[in-house]
């Protein structure tokens, strides 16, 4: 069945393995409260890294006991992001969640080849799921996070990863929207000619 509701969504998440997420830089307000909903929902179990005075503060600001998570004190950014690389690794995490460590500095992280976790020549984007009030299903989108501006070949990586991610949430055959800020094809369009292009591979 189709899962048309985030709420559809962590309904599924409770009924699999809980997942240990470690959360980089996880100093502020939504990414601490996005966490203890999870916790409460009990499909997850968290690591936060981060200057820990900060974390501890926002937790007992909300009234979160700070001890439901395993916190590791780590002041600097890129230090915080590369612990995380480490214990992803090292299979003490399964999950990567970003508080607000910089885009820039994750990704240098997540592409350290000493981690081993970049999969070789393959497009790294990010998937966004969204839930748009009165509209009858969920929407799935890439990439708003790190390729500001895609060449052909990663938007076909970028509209292959939307489409797994639709499947595996019950959509068996997705509808896909290439965006351009023009829907007229003409060939001083780049964005109209990749999305025609792409359109006719389907």
């Amino acid at each position: 069945m189709a899962i048309k509701k985030l709420d559809n969504l962590i309904d599924q998440a409770r009924k699999i393995p809980k997942k240990r997420v470690i959360a980089v830089f996880a100093q502020d307000d939504a990414t601490i409260l996005a966490t203890k909903r999870a916790v409460d929902l009990n499909f997850a179990e968290f690591t936060l890294i981060g200057d820990e005075k900060i974390m501890t503060q926002i937790c007992l600001d909300h009234d979160i006991d700070p001890s439901i998570y395993t916190i590791i004190n780590e002041q600097d950014e890129l230090a915080a992001g590369h612990k995380a690389m480490r214990l992803l690794s090292d299979g003490k995490g399964e999950v990567l969640m970003k508080g607000l460590i910089s885009t820039d500095k994750l990704l240098k992280c997540m592409l350290d080849k000493e981690y081993g976790l970049a999969i070789p020549n393959a497009t790294l984007s990010s998937i966004s799921i969204a839930e748009i009030p009165n509209y009858h299903k969920l929407l799935i989108f890439a990439d708003a996070a790190f390729i500001p501006r895609p060449n052909i070949d990663q938007k076909i990586a970028m509209t292959n990863y939307v489409i797994e991610t639709a499947r595996k949430i019950g959509i068996k055959r997705p509808k896909v929207s290439i965006i351009s800020f023009s829907e007229k094809l003409h060939p001083k369009i780049p964005t109209a000619v990749d999305a025609a292009f792409i359109s006719k591979m389907a």
